[in-house]
């Protein structure tokens, strides 16, 4: 776990452990985060990290927890998160906690993965039959803080100049290890919003293996291009860059909200991108099985078969091994992972039309 000011959680613990028995119940943590801080004002930045720290810690370790405390009760899970795996003195953890005695006897750690790593058993499941003895090395790679990589907006600037103007502000990188525009953040957590290189709409932040599907589809300029699983826009705003603001770019999604959200993070970067869905188009990029596949999971049962699938009913199209070093390459088909890439783990399919 992170270094965290838990001392700071002191006279918190009336107004925390609710919160983490709403997200026991199934509430988003983020929001009741969100609602816990906005209700209080007064919370200094060692009591606002803990507070984060303990409820995100509980919802994320629940059922490691559960099995080092015998407990479900969120009073003693947050004790449990403080003296088993932060490792508070039995004493401290209790008075944070506000936990009276006799307190959980200390268990010795859990032997099963979905125990030990606090994953549901189907997930222990998939790994397992996914990567048989590598399976433990994701489950514990999954549990620790990712990389922050940026991506340098090639409408903009590029990733030398970007890495160049990151350190006159004091922030340093390093180049991505597979994705062009790709670099690695090395300075910690530093408030990448408050930068003027943000403002003048430099950098977004994405991770490294979603930068490389969109790096797949090779967009170019004066192409007409559609986005069809836009979201928020990350891959759409990569595309931008890689046509270099000629040609059209189109991007379609379900989700109103996060077409919003796409629009004015367009803005910021400089990007026109137009709101469609029946184009004709040189490329597209999709969630679901078009030209290109992607999706962000790991199960064969949403990569593999789907793409197996899919070449069965279209033998028009042939499958293409994307352009990349072999170590991110299986069968033909992009799969990265984070204990091997350090990235998220991500799926992708390349067909063209014969």
């Amino acid at each position: 776990m992170r270094a965290v000011p838990w001392d700071a959680l002191a006279g918190l613990s009336e107004t925390v452990v609710p919160a983490i028995a709403r997200v026991l119940e199934g509430a988003p943590a983020e929001r009741e985060i969100d609602l816990l801080l906005r209700a209080d004002r007064t919370l200094g930045k060692a009591q606002r990290a803990a507070t984060v720290e303990a409820i995100f810690g509980v919802g994320l370790w629940r059922r490691r927890l559960a099995v080092h405390t015998a407990s479900s009760e969120p009073t003693a899970l947050l004790f449990g998160l403080l003296r088993d795996l932060a490792g508070v003195p039995e004493e401290r953890a209790a008075a944070l906690t506000a936990l009276p005695p006799p307190f959980p006897p200390r268990f010795p750690p859990p032997r099963r993965i979905a125990d030990r790593w606090s994953y549901p058993d189907w997930i222990e499941a998939v790994f397992l039959r996914e990567l048989g003895v590598g399976a433990e090395a994701l489950a514990a790679a999954m549990c620790a803080p990712g990389p922050i990589c940026l991506r340098a907006n090639a409408l903009r600037t590029d990733r030398k100049e970007l890495a160049r103007l990151l350190e006159a502000e004091g922030v340093a990188t390093r180049p991505g290890r597979y994705a062009r525009d790709a670099l690695v953040l090395t300075t910690a957590r530093p408030n990448l919003l408050a930068l003027g290189s943000y403002r003048e709409g430099l950098f977004e932040v994405q991770d490294e293996a979603s930068q490389l599907v969109a790096q797949l589809v090779q967009a170019r300029p004066g192409e007409t291009v559609l986005d069809f699983c836009a979201g928020a826009g990350g891959k759409t705003l990569a595309l931008a860059g890689a046509m270099r603001g000629r040609g059209r770019l189109f991007a379609w999604d379900p989700d109103a909200e996060r077409l919003r959200r796409l629009g004015e993070r367009a803005r910021r970067a400089g990007a026109t991108v137009e709101i469609g869905r029946e184009v004709e188009a040189d490329a597209v990029l999709a969630d679901v099985p078009w030209l290109i596949h992607a999706t962000c999971t790991f199960r064969r049962e949403e990569n593999e078969d789907v793409a197996l699938a899919f070449e069965r009913a279209h033998p028009e199209l042939r499958r293409l091994s994307p352009d990349l070093p072999a170590e991110l390459l299986r069968d033909g088909f992009l799969r990265t992972w984070p204990h091997l890439h350090d990235t998220d783990g991500f799926f992708a399919s390349v067909w063209r039309k014969i």
